[in-house]
């Protein structure tokens, strides 16, 4: 998202004519600090985080102790939290979809659009990098103007820097795409779809 940080979703917000306390239900795709970071703008509304992911958050694994933020985590206790236990429709139309592997909790929002069910996968797929490798190597941009070197792939999927359970991962992957097409997949930090408006 452009400008990120609460300025950022305000801004976003806005150019749906909405502002966070008006927003009933919010889904967390995981309480990694940069997803959730923001939660504490929506006080009226439901949140949705899956039960593996609290836990997670509660006691995480060494290596991801860095990307959560505790005081996030004592706030979201004392608003309207609903823990998951697996996929769940939350609306009509919107369900959320457990994809372990980056975090025990990740959960996925697929959304039945009239254009085709589109799934927002989080950083389960940081890129469409992850979701469709490259056969032969190629260069990237990053958003800070960084280059980067991606290798050929001889994988059906290309694993983020992140993960708790690769095993996991992949099969997640596989399951990600029984809900939607991999062009209907959007990763959690692909700068190609930065501010884009989906059916």
């Amino acid at each position: 998202m452009r400008g990120c940080g609460e300025e950022g979703l305000r801004d976003a917000l806005a150019r749906t004519n909405l502002k966070p306390e008006e927003v009933d239900k919010l889904i967390i795709t995981h309480l990694h600090f940069d997803h959730a970071a923001n939660a504490r703008l929506f006080h009226n509304a439901r949140i949705y985080v899956q039960r593996k992911g609290w836990e997670s958050a509660l006691n995480p694994p060494i290596h991801h102790r860095r990307v959560y933020d505790k005081e996030l985590i004592f706030l979201l206790e004392d608003m309207d939290l609903c823990l998951v236990d697996g996929d769940k429709e939350v609306a009509d139309g919107i369900k959320v979809v457990l994809l372990p592997g980056h975090t025990k909790g990740l959960q996925g929002v697929l959304v039945k659009t009239a254009k085709g069910d589109y799934l927002i996968a989080g950083d389960h797929f940081y890129s469409f990098v992850n979701i469709s490798p490259p056969r032969q190597p190629i260069e990237l941009v990053d958003s800070m103007g960084g280059k980067v070197q991606i290798p050929a792939v001889d994988m059906p999927f290309l694993p983020p820097g992140l993960h708790v359970d690769l095993t996991e991962w992949y099969d997640s992957c596989f399951k990600a795409l029984s809900y939607a097409r991999r062009m209907n997949t959007l990763p959690g930090h692909e700068p190609l779809i930065d501010g884009s408006v989906f059916p």
